[in-house]
């Protein structure tokens, strides 16, 4: 039986299990590494941590360990955004990110991939749009419905931005 979740519910159950394991996991070993992408989600985890587990973290995230992708506050709606709710979106992960002085240990200084992995009912071309003029270096997306290993096979998803 599917149950719907509130958010704190997800956090709960979900969210704060992965973000405390992952950091114990690649403090102790820098040969992992882990990309995170939905800002809020850290927004709720981060005070509940103490100081040692804040400072692990900011190791991590130094040593190019963690890389956040996207790093919009969540993946924004693709079907009918407008291009100001995806750039408040981004704009408010991101400074979220500076707030607590994680974009400055990025290496460059700036989240460099963007992430729309779950995109059920289309594609807008103003996410690739935006994210290169914002500094994106590349993009990373999944579509439904697809035949992804033919449609990739024949280049259907290489574009230059």
């Amino acid at each position: 039986m599917y149950r719907l979740k509130t958010v704190d519910g997800y956090f709960d159950d979900q969210v704060t299990h992965i973000l405390t394991t992952v950091t114990e996991s690649l403090h102790a070993d820098r040969n992992r590494t882990f990309i995170w992408s939905e800002v809020k989600w850290l927004s709720m985890w981060w005070p509940t941590q103490t100081d040692a587990t804040k400072d692990a973290f900011r190791g991590i995230v130094q040593r190019g360990q963690l890389e956040f992708v996207g790093a919009g506050w969540s993946q924004h709606d693709e079907v009918t955004p407008h291009y100001s709710d995806q750039i408040s979106n981004t704009v408010t992960g991101h400074e979220f990110l500076r707030s607590i002085g994680l974009m400055a240990l990025m290496p460059g200084k700036r989240v460099r991939v963007g992430w729309q992995i779950d995109m059920f009912a289309g594609f807008s071309g103003a996410t690739p749009s935006l994210w290169s003029m914002g500094g994106y270096d590349a993009m990373f997306s999944r579509w439904e419905g697809t035949n992804m290993q033919a449609d990739a096979f024949q280049g259907a998803f290489e574009f230059i931005w």
